[in-house]
């Protein structure tokens, strides 16, 4: 074994080039400088310590694209959806468009019954898969997936989404 074969190939990578790539894709993703540039720095720290996990060490830029693609998304969900709604005088009147959605979706699942608030809460709210569910409710997993058909047209109907039923 030459002693070469014993360095990290991760050591070779051109840091500088790689770190601009992140940019690059954050502010594609972005479109801000500001936010792209944390999202490229935060990248960039992933990439150093994952490393190891690159499946392509002598070809590394596309999965640096992925982590720094991922990142500049995680940062833009944490944005405020803001959107302008109409002319009001001089001015125009703004609203928080996620805070209307979460308003909108509480009053759906209130109008649920029971049962399809309940698997539709266990299944997308605590993440659980059809047979996770099925288990805590003491139900069959067929059970639980005509429950969360019948949950999912309910929601539809009641965020006036009719077009998708």
């Amino acid at each position: 074994m030459r002693k070469n074969d014993l360095i990290e190939p991760a050591l070779a990578w051109d840091w500088a080039a790689l770190h601009a790539r992140c940019l690059r894709e954050a502010r594609r993703v972005l479109g801000g400088l500001e936010d792209a540039e944390e999202a490229a720095q935060e990248a960039a720290l992933r990439v150093w310590r994952t490393r190891s996990r690159c499946l392509q060490p002598e070809a590394p830029e596309a999965w640096v694209a992925a982590i720094a693609r991922n990142e500049a998304l995680r940062i833009a969900g944490r944005r405020p959806r803001v959107v302008a709604l109409a002319p009001r005088g001089d001015d125009l009147a703004f609203v928080d468009v996620d805070a209307v959605l979460r308003l909108d979706l509480a009053r759906a699942l209130r109008g649920l019954s029971d049962h399809e608030r309940v698997v539709l809460l266990l299944r997308y709210g605590e993440d659980l898969t059809e047979r996770a569910v099925a288990a805590r409710l003491g139900v069959a997993e067929g059970t639980v997936k005509i429950r969360l058909h019948r949950a999912r047209r309910s929601l539809r109907l009641a965020l006036g989404e009719e077009a998708l039923v």
